[in-house]
């Protein structure tokens, strides 16, 4: 409180903005979330991880049963089911239920609903659409590939491969010469190189199924992504609304995709080029503190944090760590899932806040303000289960 009042020329402002944009009850909830930050020392790994299955079965609920709600807002309440993070949230559910015994009927349950609802929005050419739109969306589509592949895998109904085999025959279809995928998207008139996770699906689905179509479409995207990279490790393209500005989130999607396309498709230049990116966020994390959104010089244009991208960061500086034998990558992703932690209230009563992280912190930060997005709790999961094993089991 004392601090509250010796500040109150800062925080007037802020508690201003609140009430304008959230009005009273929202700026009581958002505050509240605020509040819930606890310290690091009080990290334990196996209350974040039940807390972050909790909030992601409640999410399902929300969405009546049919895919995962894709946030909560403290304005609106629960959005609609999302389809392409309701794909990539099966595999780290599944991924958690084999190694653990908590609510494991539950997941599975909501795993096969999530799969039915998914192939009903199918479309005959294979693709899927994107969230509350009926436009076919390549990103959407190859992300939705890892939740069939996964329930492929654990449940030997052929149905979902044949479903994840038409996704990619529409995805190879929609593919540029030059590898990268134009129109589809969020911004359909440039390429984007966080599409690499597109690509990293086409590889796991090419793997399964031996098809050499799909390998060879992975490894030309994979090169154009090379070719966007800079000497300092920034990858052009990688922004997703306005460049050369790019949110922590995107850049998490483009390291991801290389360290695990290197991993499969054993190229070492996708490991090299993943490293020198790796390189330059471990320098930031070791002087400063990660933010939301950074221009092609890693200079921070934003004081708030990107949660998701926080999430992202960690679990691929310890998955790349784990490749290339590097223990001060794996140190790094583990200081930033302790972080994270922070920001999971875990006791709340409150279902829709227990487990939830929210797109930025503070919670009126530029990056989903407001929000507690399913897909930061996803990649928090995958990062902490992650340490569990030397080689993941997971897609997605």
């Amino acid at each position: 409180m004392n601090s509250v009042v010796s500040n109150w020329h800062r925080f007037l402002p802020v508690a201003r903005r609140l009430v304008t944009r959230a009005g009273w009850r929202g700026a009581w909830l958002a505050l509240s979330y605020n509040r819930s930050v606890a310290p690091i020392a009080l990290f334990d790994k196996v209350a974040h991880q039940q807390a972050s299955i909790d909030w992601l079965l409640t999410a399902w609920l929300a969405a009546n049963q049919q895919g995962f709600a894709a946030s909560y807002s403290f304005l609106t309440g629960w959005a609609t089911a999302y389809p392409e993070t309701s794909g990539y949230i099966i595999p780290t559910l599944l991924n958690f239920a084999e190694q653990n015994d908590y609510r494991r009927i539950d997941i599975e349950r909501a795993c096969r609903s999530t799969g039915e609802w998914l192939l009903s929005l199918q479309k005959t050419d294979g693709s899927f659409p994107g969230y509350q739109t009926t436009e076919s969306m390549v990103f959407d589509t190859g992300q939705i590939i890892f939740g069939l592949l996964s329930l492929n895998q654990r449940f030997q109904d052929p149905r979902y491969l044949s479903s994840a085999i038409r996704a990619g025959d529409w995805l190879v279809a929609q593919q540029s010469p030059a590898g990268y995928w134009l129109g589809h998207s969020h911004d359909p008139a440039q390429p984007h190189t966080y599409d690499v996770r597109i690509s990293w699906a086409l590889a796991e689905l090419g793997q399964i199924t031996k098809g050499s179509e799909y390998l060879l479409a992975a490894q030309r995207q994979a090169d154009w992504v090379v070719s966007q990279q800079s000497a300092n490790g920034w990858f052009s393209h990688s922004y997703l609304f306005d460049e050369p500005i790019s949110v922590l989130h995107t850049i998490g999607y483009t390291l991801q995709g290389l360290v695990e396309l290197g991993r499969l498709l054993s190229r070492a230049d996708l490991v090299s080029s993943a490293n020198r990116t790796a390189q330059a966020l471990l320098e930031i994390i070791q002087s400063d503190q990660l933010r939301s959104y950074y221009t092609a010089e890693w200079q921070s244009v934003d004081s708030s944090i990107c949660l998701t991208g926080l999430a992202q960061i960690a679990l691929s500086l310890k998955r790349l760590g784990q490749l290339i034998n590097n223990q001060a990558y794996i140190n790094s992703g583990q200081l930033l899932d302790r972080q994270v932690a922070t920001y999971q209230n875990t006791i709340s009563p409150a279902d829709y806040l227990r487990g939830g992280l929210a797109g930025s912190y503070p919670i009126w930060g530029n990056y989903l303000p407001w929000s507690l997005t399913n897909w930061s709790v996803k990649f928090y999961l995958d990062s902490l289960l992650l340490d569990k094993q030397s080689q993941p089991t997971y897609v997605g």
